[in-house]
């Protein structure tokens, strides 16, 4: 499954978003679309308490 599978199964009101953690900074993805040989996504960019997760 691709990263833009995975974030648009995700951009629902009842689903937590997809995400990337590095380190402290938390990434969070939604309204994905795909454009040529791209995935365009809005991005949130937030500061975490965890380290090192990987959920996307």
């Amino acid at each position: 499954m691709g990263i833009f599978d995975k974030i648009r199964m995700l951009d629902a009101e009842v689903y937590p978003h997809a995400f990337y953690e590095i380190g402290s900074v938390c990434l969070d993805f939604t309204k994905a679309f795909l454009k040529a040989d791209s995935v365009i996504a809005d991005v949130r960019i937030t500061m975490s308490d965890t380290t090192d997760s990987e959920a996307l």
